[in-house]
This record gives C-alpha cells, sequence and structure tokens, in this order.
C-alpha cells in the first residue's frame, strides 16, 4: 500500500511527508533540487528547513501564525515554507515582483507577524513599514539594516534538529493569494489534508516517481508553480530545477536544453511566447521531455498543433484553480483533446448547471461546481465572497464549460466575462479562439463596450506579432466574419503594444474595461 492509500490521517504535519520521509527512507543523498548555485539534497532540504522552523520559532512565531515569504525561488523558498509549516505557522508566498502598495495590502490583509523578503524588494517596501502595524520582525536575505537584520546571520544560529508540530488534519497549512484577474487578490485558505488529499491522485496521473526530475516555468506564489515544483516532486523523491530569474521564452528554451527535465509544466501565454523566438527549434532536441503539462488558461488548440510539429512535444491541457489545491481536470497522454480541458481527476465530481442551480443537457454551457477532498474552507476576511462560492461540499467556480458526448469538457470562458450583445450571450473564449488562428495575431482579449446609442457591443484588443502593422485590421474582420455569427464580429478591433496581465500571465480583461469606461 502506498504511503497515500487509505484514509487521510486525522493528526498530519504536511512536512511529514515530504523532505523528512525521503531522510527516513535513507534517500538524504538523493537530489531534491537542482538551483542556480547547484544540486541541494534531500538531507541538506531538511536541516534547511529546520534551521528556518526553529529560528522562526525563536523569533517568537507560534502556531498559526503567519509568515509572510516574499522571495525569489530557491532552496530558502522552500525550506522557508516548510519550516514555517512544521512548527505548526502558515507561510504565505507572494509575489516577488508585485508593485509596493499590494505588499502592504497582503501584510495588513494577512496580519503576518513575521517577513522573510529579499533585500531587493526590502528596499522599496522599507519606507512604507509605518503603514503595516501587524508586522514585528523582518529578515532580508541580503545584507540587512537597521530593524531588519540579515537573513544568513540569524539561521547560522538555528539548531538543524526539529520536531515537527503536533497539527491536525485541519489545522491550516499555507495561503495563497490569487491572481487578482478579477480583481484585488483574496487569501485563499489551505489545510494540511488539501496537499496530502491531491497528492493521493496527482502523482499517478502526472506520471510523476522518484526518477522524475522536473521544471516549472510558473513561480511558487503560483498554484501551478507550488505543486508541481514542492509537493509532488518532495513526494516522490524526484527532483526540480528552480532558478531565482525570470526567464524569458529564449531562456526557457537554454534552460530546457542544459537540464533536461522530464517533466515541465507551462502556461499557454508562455508556450505562445516560446513558439515566437526565431529558429526556435533549430538544433532543439526535446526528447527528454516525458510529461508536459499547462494550466492557468486554456491552451488554444493552435499552440497544441504547432508545439507537436515543431518539436514533437504533445502538451497536456490541465485545469485547477487556487481554491482547489491543484488540478481538477486534465488530458492524459495518448487521449488528447486538443481545446479541452480533459475529463475530471479521480476523486473530483463535477456538475454544470443552469442559473437556477439545475443540471444542464451534455452539449449546453452551464456553471461548473466542483467536488473534491481538498477545496479551500474559504477566503481569508471575505465571508461574502467565500458564500459566494462554497455551497456546502460544492465550490461554484465561476467557469462556464460544455460536456460532450465523450466526457470531455470545453471551457467556454468566465461567468463575468460574458457578454450579452443583440440580446444574445457570447463567450470572449470563442472569439478569441478565432483571431488566435490569424497568423497576424501574437495574443487578444475580447470584452464588451457600450456604444454611442448605449448599446453593448464586442471589442476586440489584440497584439499583432512582429512583421505586423494595423493595415491588416480589415483581413482580420474579413476573417471573422468568416468564422463567425455576425453579432459575434468584434465591432471594433484594436491593436496595443501589450496587455494587461497579472504576475502569472493570466490577461486582466476588468482593467480593459475598466481602462475602456474611465476614456
Amino acid at each position: 500500500m502506498s504511503f497515500l492509500e487509505g484514509p487521510i490521517p486525522e493528526h498530519l504535519n504536511m512536512t511529514t511527508y515530504l523532505a523528512d520521509r525521503q531522510v527516513a527512507l535513507g534517500r538524504g543523498g538523493h537530489r531534491a533540487y537542482q538551483t542556480d548555485t547547484g544540486p541541494v539534497t534531500y538531507a541538506e532540504l531538511a536541516a534547511l528547513q529546520n534551521r528556518y522552523g526553529n529560528m522562526l520559532a525563536q523569533g517568537g512565531v507560534e502556531m498559526e501564525n503567519r509568515v509572510a515569504l516574499i522571495l525569489y525561488d530557491s532552496q530558502d523558498l522552500v525550506a522557508a515554507f516548510l519550516g514555517a509549516m512544521k512548527i505548526g505557522a502558515v507561510p504565505v508566498i507572494l509575489n516577488p515582483y508585485a508593485p509596493v502598495d499590494l505588499y502592504v495590502y497582503f501584510l495588513n490583509d494577512s496580519r503576518a507577524k513575521t517577513l522573510i523578503i529579499e533585500e531587493a524588494v526590502w528596499h522599496h517596501l522599507a519606507p512604507r513599514r509605518a503603514e503595516i502595524p501587524f508586522l514585528r520582525n523582518v529578515l532580508v536575505r541580503g545584507q540587512g539594516s537597521a530593524g531588519a537584520p540579515a537573513l544568513a546571520t540569524v539561521l547560522s544560529e538555528a539548531s538543524p534538529v526539529l520536531a515537527p508540530a503536533p497539527t491536525h488534519k485541519n489545522d491550516m497549512c499555507y495561503w495563497l493569494y490569487t491572481s487578482g484577474s478579477t480583481g484585488l487578490p483574496k487569501a485563499v485558505v489551505h489545510l494540511h489534508h488539501d496537499p496530502y488529499s491531491c497528492l493521493q491522485f496527482s502523482l499517478s496521473f502526472c506520471r510523476v516517481d522518484e526518477n522524475t526530475f522536473s521544471f516549472c516555468f510558473s513561480k511558487t506564489f503560483f498554484a501551478l508553480g507550488l505543486f508541481t515544483s514542492v509537493f509532488l516532486p518532495l513526494a516522490a523523491g524526484a527532483a526540480a530545477l528552480i532558478t531565482e530569474q525570470r526567464p524569458t521564452p529564449a531562456e526557457a528554451f537554454a534552460l530546457l536544453r542544459r537540464h533536461r527535465p522530464t517533466h515541465f509544466y507551462c502556461v499557454p501565454t508562455v508556450l505562445n511566447a516560446m513558439l515566437q523566438v526565431p529558429d526556435a527549434e533549430a538544433g532543439v532536441d526535446l526528447s527528454f521531455l516525458r510529461y508536459c503539462a499547462c494550466g492557468g488558461e486554456p491552451l488554444p488548440p493552435r499552440v497544441y498543433y504547432e508545439w507537436r510539429e515543431r518539436f514533437g512535444v504533445e502538451w497536456y491541457d490541465v485545469m485547477g484553480l487556487t481554491e482547489t489545491t491543484f488540478i481538477v481536470f486534465g488530458n492524459q497522454p495518448g487521449q488528447v483533446r486538443p481545446g479541452s480541458s480533459g475529463k475530471p481527476t479521480p476523486g473530483t465530481t463535477v456538475r454544470l448547471v443552469d442559473e437556477n442551480g439545475q443540471d444542464v443537457p451534455v452539449g449546453q454551457e452551464g456553471h461548473l461546481l466542483v467536488k473534491m477532498d481538498s477545496i479551500t474552507p474559504g477566503y481569508w476576511l471575505k465571508q461574502e465572497k467565500t458564500r459566494a462560492v462554497i455551497w456546502g461540499e460544492w465550490l461554484r467556480t465561476g467557469d462556464l464549460y460544455r460536456q460532450d458526448e465523450d466526457g470531455y469538457f470545453w471551457f467556454c470562458g468566465r461567468a463575468d466575462d460574458m457578454l450579452k450583445t443583440a440580446g444574445m450571450w457570447v463567450s470572449p473564449l470563442e472569439i478569441e479562439s478565432v483571431l488566435l488562428e490569424h497568423p497576424a495575431v501574437y495574443e487578444c482579449a475580447v470584452v464588451s463596450r457600450r456604444d454611442s446609442d448605449g448599446l453593448d457591443k464586442v471589442r476586440a484588443v489584440v497584439v499583432l506579432k512582429a512583421g505586423y502593422d494595423t493595415s491588416v485590421l480589415a483581413e482580420l474582420e474579413t476573417h471573422l466574419r468568416g468564422k463567425l455569427p455576425r453579432y459575434k464580429v468584434p465591432s471594433w478591433i484594436e491593436v496595443v503594444e501589450a496587455l494587461p496581465k497579472t504576475a502569472t500571465g493570466k490577461i486582466q480583461r476588468f482593467a480593459l474595461r475598466q481602462g475602456d469606461a474611465s476614456r
């Protein structure tokens, strides 16, 4: 029997099943991470994790206290995350590339008493410290300053031996903030049993074992990055590549060629950008990749086919939410339906319902409800928003889907992004997919705009590929008219240099709508 099979233990500290377990099994000398400074073994990771836990406890951190981590992807981030969890505290991984105003919001919202932060980020945040009343201790990764000592100095004094706190499976384990694609980010609370529950199916679903070497382009403050760079590899005794850099598409190819991972996780926006790298396939042999999954947004069929044709790589589109811990739907090798999110993962139950909560027939669009054992208990300090999405055992995702006769699920858009024009509902995704079929379009977003008569019409905002200019707009309109009913053809097609996005690469359609309204 696998260590993950059977009922979830009542008393559970998730760290027991990660680095500590691998050391206990005699795998302490095996590589856990490949970092910018070299390999890190499981024994080294476990010792560093324990130093972080002891350092935090000695600094006054207690069970359930939040510990904010504003760190680049590194062994320090992973060890700090695990060390906080091990003493029963609640690590909150924050985006190290966010605006300073968001840090003030995150720290006040979470009421974190302790912050571990990169020196480069602290320079920007330090002048705002008076605005963060709950913060007591700041540790700087780099050169410390008055009131914020250097992390390395304090960490060196901590013991590498630490027993796990006696946490319950329903104790808080960690928080992640949503990407803010529809507004201000919300803190998603996860319990110790949530990642454990996901690991029960995802190790086999993602074909992860001790021989796996994985690389996720997305950083660990993103749910996809956290699960595929921390929970999956450490539970399996595998290895993962983590880097402090934010690689460009060209640098992503260089990392793949240099390190030759077996598993590669990415978001479709980056996959599309990698296709634009000049002569990308010249001399590139990606045959070492055994499993490639993308999430965060739907994978356009054009991108899927181009990757397969140019690089011989098949991407498995998966769908998950920060609220579900990991994935809900997924395609599997040999069973891919390009454009589809795949089928529900093991142990996941889904429903598609209409506005009245009644199940819709196969082939009809409906609101996606999800039931699985790893759904968040709610958003921190957001009771109204929690009640709006948690319906008993069900999570109302806000996504619109349809199911085909073979059991595959197809994303139709966000419920709050749907447009109504000429009295009929329109899915932005459908129009965007048609736009992306045109060779001139790099990326695009579709939102509504009210015309001079007060009627809502469709507006498309596009970013063109290199070598194209606005002279192609007439051709784009002809392309759309040949593929869509008249009422779905955008009344406006606008060219911009870049689309507003979250730090995880999701397009912020609400920002496009707000910008249009203010104009």
